[in-house]
């Protein structure tokens, strides 16, 4: 999955037993320095802690990176990852506390 300035790669899956899902993690990679900017992360499934507490979706991104639209982007791309893993739609949480989230 690419974007004008970067790729989501997938850097590693794995099947969580706290979660009861498969988490799928993708690096943001600048295009040109190769740079991992962040990543994002799915957690493919609806079980209780997804739904109320981890949500679908993870995301970090690298403090130089930030402020350049890096997590909302990924996200609309990773919409389609998504559905292949028949997710209809996506939990997302955030803490009160975080602001830029």
């Amino acid at each position: 999955m690419t974007d004008k300035d970067f790729a989501l790669v997938l850097g590693h899956s794995s099947f969580s037993p706290q979660l009861g899902t498969y988490v799928y993690k993708f690096d943001m990679i600048q295009k040109g320095t190769k740079a991992k900017m962040g990543y994002i992360s799915i957690r493919a499934g609806y079980t209780n802690e997804i739904i109320f507490y981890y949500g679908n979706i993870g995301y970090q991104v690298n403090p130089k990176f930030r402020r350049r639209g890096l997590a909302t982007r990924s996200l609309k791309m990773i919409c389609n990852f998504a559905k292949t893993l028949g997710l209809g739609c996506l939990w997302i949480t955030t803490n009160p506390d975080n602001i830029p989230s």
